[in-house]
């Protein structure tokens, strides 16, 4: 992988950025005005090209997505891929796409995130369709179509209590005895800092919904069991959480920016300059990062890693090009409660 870091300052007043040949439009096309950027990278790796755009904006950064959206969508054949709304606070991944003006078996995708210390663009360029497009062939007034949900031949799924292939749908249904946890059940094993309690009804009663807390091992965890589905809802369920406790630093001075391992969750990154480290905002950094201590470590936690669940978070002072501090969470949080 290829990862070049750009200085900012010259790409403002461009109209455009270009990725693979591709000309996507820029802030300052859409707004008439230039925003500051302070940090700008591309890379390329196996064919897929990306740039991340990070601006800088004090104010209105919803209106101005709200804006820019728009754009991208009325006056330069993108595709919303859902329901885009710039009113709150902030928000993450509206993802819009086209097919790429260079080739056809190319398409181009801008992914927009905001929140009140600016907004960051990453466009994307990659060998692929667009998501969730149609095409002739799946055209829902086709009769013969053998997928379509209005088929009488498919009725019987519905009504047929004798059919053996739907009995793993059929939430009535007896499983047959057995002295093992049904099939799609799973067993996770959960590090006592981050269980929510310190006995099994202290902790069954801060459980998730669909999780049932089945024991305390000897070295003071828990087992959690829940269905294949309940824990892929939670995955991602904490993967949104881990994301808003993150993104909280940004309502502390001095910080920059703020990044994550978004794949495994083992790494937070703050950077900030001097504000942030000073001692008057030390209580309100200490409340964010007990939250991110025990949000972010639970995502790993969900995907099975037990007790060897663990995420590094650090603190980049930017002013002294040094780090100003680390800790590892779920660790830390003996020391902040």
């Amino acid at each position: 992988m290829l990862i070049v870091a750009l200085g900012g300052n010259s790409y403002e007043s461009e109209e455009y950025f270009e990725v693979g040949g591709d000309k996507i439009p820029s802030v300052m096309k859409v707004l008439g005005e230039k925003r500051k950027i302070s940090e700008m990278t591309t890379s390329k790796s196996k064919g897929v090209e990306k740039m991340v755009i990070v601006y800088s904006v004090s104010d209105n950064q919803g209106d101005e997505m709200e804006e820019y959206a728009g754009a991208l969508v009325d006056d330069f054949d993108f595709i919303a891929l859902d329901e885009y709304d710039f009113g709150g606070k902030r928000g993450s991944d509206f993802e819009f796409v086209k097919v790429s003006d260079k080739d056809d078996d190319f398409i181009v995708m801008v992914t927009i995130d905001f929140n009140n210390n600016g907004y960051t663009l990453t466009i994307t360029r990659e060998e692929g369709t667009i998501p969730g497009g149609t095409s002739d062939t799946d055209d829902t007034d086709d009769t013969d179509d053998t997928d379509d949900t209005n088929d009488v031949d498919d009725a019987d799924d519905a009504n047929d209590t004798n059919d053996a292939d739907d009995t793993d749908d059929d939430v009535n249904s007896t499983p047959a005895p057995s002295d093992d946890p049904p099939g799609d059940e799973v067993e996770i094993i959960v590090p006592a800092l981050l269980a929510g309690g310190k006995t099994v009804d202290e902790v069954q009663q801060n459980a998730p919904s669909g999780v049932t807390v089945t024991g305390q091992n000897s070295d003071g965890s828990f087992t959690f069991q829940m269905s294949e589905k309940r824990q892929q809802e939670l995955i991602e369920e904490t993967k949104k959480k881990a994301y808003d406790a993150c993104s909280d630093f940004y309502d502390i001075e001095g910080v920059i920016m703020t990044a994550w391992d978004d794949k495994e969750y083992k790494t937070v990154s703050i950077a900030a300059n001097n504000p942030f480290f000073a001692d008057s905002n030390k209580n309100d950094v200490n409340k964010i990062l007990l939250n991110v201590a025990r949000i972010v470590p639970m995502v790993q936690v969900y995907m099975g890693m037990g007790l060897d669940a663990e995420t590094e978070i650090e603190a980049n002072n930017i002013d002294k090009g040094e780090m100003g501090w680390i800790v590892y969470a779920p660790e830390i949080i003996k020391e902040l409660s």
